[in-house]
């Protein structure tokens, strides 16, 4: 019995211990504070063996940013200067042509008329050119048909041009003495214009 009772209290005296008892006497009648004495880490999740935390799926952060507008570059014409052109302005001169052949013109139809004579054929002729009613070049004037009787009746290919008409007729270019006769005929008013005035033996006349 005293064995039996020996062995009964060294189980109660261990287990008192492993559970954290104060009383180190048999027979103590306080209560012993169980949940004081509970060793905390036994209250710790035990987490077995090869036990990984799922890993948790968290969305990437993307970060928007606004973009620039496209802007379609186009392709500019390229600028071109215009540049006002000159008028284009007539010469104001006769050529040397048309001066020699005036000139041919006028010692063959008045050699033996006065200065002033001569002066009114070189303006006969240059009015014409100047007229709508007749051609509009010394040449055309000077071969129209019919018109100046040298130039059938050959005297004006045995005249010639002369240094004093040739600078008289550059004068009447530029300044015309008289800007209405373009008829003249020997002797009398011909049957052609209005009657204007006579010098010497040639009588002039204007258009109407």
């Amino acid at each position: 019995m005293i064995n039996k009772f020996v062995s009964t209290l060294l189980v109660i005296c261990l287990t008192s211990n492993s559970f954290g008892f104060r009383s180190q006497t048999f027979g103590h009648q306080d209560t012993p504070n169980i949940t004081n004495n509970v060793n905390i880490n036994y209250m710790k999740t035990i987490e077995p063996v090869g036990y990984k935390e799922p890993v948790k799926h968290v969305e990437p952060i993307v970060e928007q940013v606004e973009s620039e507008p496209i802007v379609e570059q186009v392709e500019s014409e390229p600028i071109v200067e215009q540049v006002e052109s000159e008028p284009i302005v007539e010469s104001n001169k006769l050529s040397q042509e048309e001066v020699d052949l005036i000139s041919r013109v006028v010692m063959a139809e008045a050699e033996s008329e006065p200065l002033d004579g001569k002066l009114y054929v070189i303006d006969t002729i240059l009015n014409r050119v100047d007229s709508k009613h007749f051609p509009n070049t010394v040449h055309e004037v000077i071969y129209q048909s019919w018109q100046f009787t040298s130039m059938w009746n050959g005297r004006y290919d045995r005249c010639s041009s002369n240094a004093e008409l040739n600078d008289m007729i550059n004068s009447e270019y530029e300044n015309r003495t008289n800007r209405d006769v373009v008829f003249f005929t020997a002797d009398k008013y011909g049957q052609y214009g209005r009657p204007s005035f006579r010098i010497a033996n040639h009588y002039f006349s204007t258009y109407k």
